[in-house]
C-alpha cells in the first residue's frame, strides 16, 4: 500500500526510489499502479490491471457512508468497499463546531 506521496517516485521515476527485482510482488505492484495512471492519462479510464472485467465505479451522492469503491493496489489487487469507512468516522464526534465558532 502507498501512504501520501509515495507514490511520486514511481510515476515520475524519481533517482531516489527504491528499486525491487523484477520478479518481485513489489514490481509487479508498481507497474499495476503506474499502468491504471497511463490508462486513466490516455482514456478516462483507469482500467489497465484489469482491462474491461472491472470498471471504476462514479462517485456520487450515493457512495457515502461507506459505500465508496476503492481500488486495493496489493499483491492481489481488488475493487474493496471504503476500507477506513469505520474508523474515520471517530473524527464526525470531534467538537469541531466549537473551533469554528473561535475563529
Amino acid at each position: 500500500m502507498f501512504t501520501h506521496g509515495d507514490d511520486i517516485q514511481y510515476l515520475l521515476h524519481a533517482n531516489f526510489r527504491a528499486e525491487f527485482p523484477v520478479d518481485s510482488v513489489s514490481a509487479q505492484i508498481v507497474g499495476r499502479y503506474n499502468g491504471l495512471w497511463a490508462s486513466l492519462a490516455a482514456t478516462g479510464v483507469p482500467n489497465a490491471t484489469w482491462g474491461n472485467a472491472l470498471t471504476w465505479p462514479q462517485l456520487g451522492q450515493n457512495t457515502t457512508n461507506g459505500n465508496a469503491t476503492w481500488y486495493r493496489i496489493d499483491a492481489e489487487t481488488a475493487l474493496v468497499l471504503e476500507p477506513f469507512y469505520e474508523r474515520m468516522k471517530f473524527w464526525e464526534t470531534l467538537p469541531l463546531t466549537k473551533l469554528e465558532e473561535r475563529a
